[in-house]
């Protein structure tokens, strides 16, 4: 069978995670985050693409759609689905699903602040071109923070049930 990689990559999410949903010793709760958003312009991650003078987020009026993670997304959730519909153990999985609103923080992974340099400029390579980003590296405050409580929020949900609000 011949499949292209996003085919391929949909078919690992499925496989995958129906091996742990069929798995009769496999049990607890398992989070699978959903796909990282991607958001370079100017070009692909390798090809002079940069995302590195983004230093704020995103607003409405400003966010793109981008077709791969639009893609990567549906495939990831599809064999999601498809997986949950398999299951035969007690495993409990749950879906992350971060790919939408961390489209509005495209500043909160590396990027220029990975650069040694106290102006954040951005040195370019000798090919003119700009450093590769780390759009799947996100370590600044606030989107880690966010993923965090988002973590220990589906946790809790598991445990406790839904936190009702008094009328």
């Amino acid at each position: 069978m011949k499949a292209n990689n996003i085919e391929a990559f949909g078919i690992s999410v499925e496989t995958a995670l129906t091996a742990m949903v069929a798995h009769p010793n496999y049990r607890g709760l398992t989070i699978v985050l959903s796909f990282s958003p991607y958001h370079y312009e100017g070009g692909e991650w390798n090809m002079g693409g940069s995302c590195t003078e983004e230093v704020k987020p995103t607003v409405d009026s400003e966010l793109a759609e981008n077709g791969i993670t639009n893609i990567m997304h549906e495939k990831q959730s599809i064999g999601f689905s498809r997986a949950i519909k398999k299951k035969t153990n007690k495993l409990e999985l749950k879906l992350m699903d971060i790919t939408r609103v961390f489209g509005y923080r495209h500043d909160g992974h590396p990027g220029l602040y990975r650069s040694l340099d106290p102006n954040k400029i951005t040195k370019l390579g000798r090919d003119g071109k700009p450093p590769p980003q780390g759009c799947l590296h996100w370590c600044m405050p606030g989107p880690v923070n966010t993923w965090n409580d988002m973590v220990f929020e589906i946790i809790r949900r598991e445990f406790q049930g839904p936190q009702t609000t008094p009328s």
